[in-house]
């Protein structure tokens, strides 16, 4: 695979520095090691593969959901990322126990994300493959527990087809988690779940998760630092066929306070 320099950097994720209790599972910080492109800012790689060069860098908002996945028990879960980027919360995901279904629009992501996955030891729980989300019927239809996505509401026109792709991916009763850096889009995507007859609520993650100096490890030209950031946690009514997604929503229910204020 063609790329430009690349680098090897442990990430620390968001944490919320509180005891867990009984209900989840014995925890310390987890780091993810990232195989990355060492300064996107100065690469011409995408520009000159006339593709879109937003997955070259790691966001901010991955570091928080990728924390708060790292904090759960995902055994038996199915789980699909959409703009994976750098692969970190499907990493965060599969190391939690979850199979995960890892995708972006851009292949090269799915390749470099690949070698990430590799040096987790998770290669054998995630897929890769490149998913276009303004191709619908290209969408797997009600496969997945849970849908996650990070930062993927940065342009308009991505609100409609990103809330139809995780209406159409989830399973019924399935769970969908957004992190997003408080974009104007966010609004709009919340209320564009709610028509699709989804139940959606908005939080806001606690300040002192957005700024720990270990994330910063990956270098300031290839982490994109945030102020503020929001999850937008979906629900699909519907039966649940597998226990593990109860299990999972009942974690999720505890640790939103560890994470996010009113």
């Amino acid at each position: 695979m063609e790329l430009p320099a690349i680098s090897e950097t442990a990430v620390t994720l968001a944490h919320p520095h509180a005891t867990c209790t009984d209900s989840t599972k014995a925890y310390t910080p987890t780091e993810i090691y990232l195989v990355h492109i060492a300064d996107p800012k100065k690469s011409t790689f995408s520009q000159r593969k006339k593709q879109c060069d937003l997955w070259e860098y790691v966001w901010g908002s991955s570091v928080l959901l990728g924390g708060l996945l790292s904090m759960v028990d995902m055994s038996g879960l199915s789980v699909l990322e959409i703009g994976g980027g750098q692969g970190l919360c499907s990493i965060a995901a599969a190391k939690s126990g979850a199979s995960v279904l890892m995708t972006d629009l851009v292949l090269d992501a799915t390749k470099l994300a690949q070698m990430s996955a590799e040096k987790n030891g998770v290669s054998e729980r995630i897929r890769f493959r490149s998913l276009n989300w303004d191709k619908l019927d290209t969408v797997p239809n009600e496969e997945f527990d849970v849908v996650i996505g990070s930062d993927v509401l940065f342009f308009r026109g991505t609100v409609s087809p990103v809330a139809t792709t995780i209406h159409k991916a989830l399973k019924p009763g399935g769970i969908a988690l957004v992190a997003d850096p408080c974009r104007l889009n966010v609004e709009d995507f919340a209320s564009k779940i709610e028509e699709l007859g989804l139940n959606v609520e908005l939080l806001l993650f606690k300040d002192e998760l957005l700024h720990n100096p270990k994330q910063h490890a990956v270098g300031d030209t290839a982490f994109v630092d945030i102020k503020r950031a929001k999850l937008v946690v979906i629900r699909k009514p519907g039966d649940r066929a597998n226990s593990s997604i109860e299990n999972f929503d009942k974690i999720l229910k505890s640790l939103l306070p560890q994470f996010t204020k009113a």
